[in-house]
């Protein structure tokens, strides 16, 4: 469970429409389970406040104040998405196969 999020505050992010109908994928949160053997996985969650199935450290790569967008890209120019493609995002990580943006909430 995050210490950083209280429960009420938890599901209050909302995005424009708009982001529901591009190829860019909008998710509340974008999670990171740590566990005690160093081994993490990341994974979308539609609760920031956890990490369902975590037995160890639970962390949203992004703030409570903002959603995650998942957008996918090729391996080669992942590296070199800009910073601030939409809405006042900036760039959460980047996979092989997607850039997760942290986006502000309406």
């Amino acid at each position: 469970m995050r210490t950083d999020v209280a429960p009420s505050d938890a599901f209050q992010c909302t995005w424009s429409s708009t982001l529901n109908t591009g190829t860019c994928v909008p998710l509340r949160a974008y999670v990171q389970c740590m566990t005690s053997g160093g081994n993490s996985s990341s994974f979308p969650s539609d609760d920031p406040a956890s990490c369902p199935g975590c037995t160890g450290t639970c962390q949203d790569y992004c703030k409570a104040t903002e959603f995650a967008l998942s957008c996918g890209s090729h391996p080669t120019d992942a590296a070199a998405t800009p910073a601030d493609p939409f809405y006042g995002c900036t760039v959460g990580f980047v996979t092989p196969g997607a850039t997760i943006y942290c986006c502000p909430c309406q």
